[in-house]
C-alpha cells in the first residue's frame, strides 16, 4: 500500500510541477507564473517539525499539494515572509545530531559520516569561524584579469542531455533558496510511470 501511495504521490506532484512549468512556458512575461514555480517545492514538500503527532508523509504532500493548489500566489508569498521573520535559533552544540540524520534522509551517506566522524562537530557562527573560512578560500586578486565577454547565444539542449546532468548529481546536493533539490527531480523522474511531459516541461524552460 505504501508503494502504491509514493507511486501516487509522484505522480500528482509530477503532473502539478508539469503544468506550471507550462504555464511559465505559454507566458514568460507572467510575474504570478513564476511566482508559483519558485514557491512550488518550498511549500508542498515543507519538512513538519519533529516531535509531538506523528505525520503520514505521503498524506502530508497531498494535503499541501492540494492547499498549493487552492492558495492564491499573494498568499503564498506572504506566508514565506512570515517565516523568514522568525527569530533565528541559539546555538546547539548538539545540532550536529539533527546535521547528521538529515544527510541520511537526503541519502547521502558519505556526508553523515564525515560529520558523526568530525571530532569539532559544527562550528559556530562566530567571527573566529569566518575568519577561518576566509584563509581556506580566499579572495581573488585584485589584478586578476577579466574574463573576454562573451556573445550571447541560445543554446539548445535535448531531453536526454537534461536527463543525464540530473542524473550527474550526487545525493544529497544542496538545493536553492526555493527549497528546490536535484533529488527532488531525480526522484520525481524515476518512477515507474512515464516522465516524459515533466522531461520535456524542464527542457523547454
Amino acid at each position: 500500500m505504501d508503494r502504491k501511495n509514493n507511486i501516487y504521490n509522484r505522480d500528482k506532484v509530477s503532473k502539478a510541477l508539469s503544468a506550471l512549468l507550462t504555464a511559465v512556458c505559454d507566458d514568460p512575461c507572467d510575474a504570478a507564473h513564476w511566482c508559483r514555480l519558485q514557491c512550488f517545492f518550498a511549500f508542498v514538500l515543507f519538512k513538519p517539525t519533529r516531535g509531538g503527532r506523528r505525520t503520514n508523509q505521503a498524506n502530508y504532500v497531498i494535503k499541501r499539494l492540494a492547499e498549493f493548489s487552492s492558495t492564491e500566489v499573494e498568499i503564498i508569498v506572504a506566508s514565506f515572509n512570515t517565516d523568514h521573520n522568525t527569530k533565528p535559533r541559539k546555538h546547539n552544540p548538539n545540532s550536529w545530531i539533527s546535521a547528521v540524520t538529515t544527510r541520511i534522509e537526503q541519502g547521502s551517506l558519505s556526508a553523515a559520516v564525515r560529520l558523526a566522524c568530525s571530532p569539532a562537530g559544527l562550528a559556530e557562527s562566530l567571527p573566529e569561524t569566518l575568519a577561518k573560512l576566509k584563509a581556506i578560500h580566499p579572495s581573488a586578486p585584485l589584478n586578476r584579469r577579466a574574463f573576454p565577454a562573451q556573445e550571447p547565444s541560445n543554446g539548445r539542449v535535448s531531453p536526454a542531455q537534461v536527463l543525464t546532468a540530473l542524473k550527474s548529481f550526487n545525493n544529497g546536493s544542496s538545493g536553492g533558496l526555493d527549497g528546490l533539490r536535484p533529488q527532488h527531480i531525480k526522484d520525481l523522474l524515476s518512477g515507474p510511470t512515464p516522465t516524459d511531459e515533466l522531461l520535456n516541461n524542464l527542457t523547454g524552460l
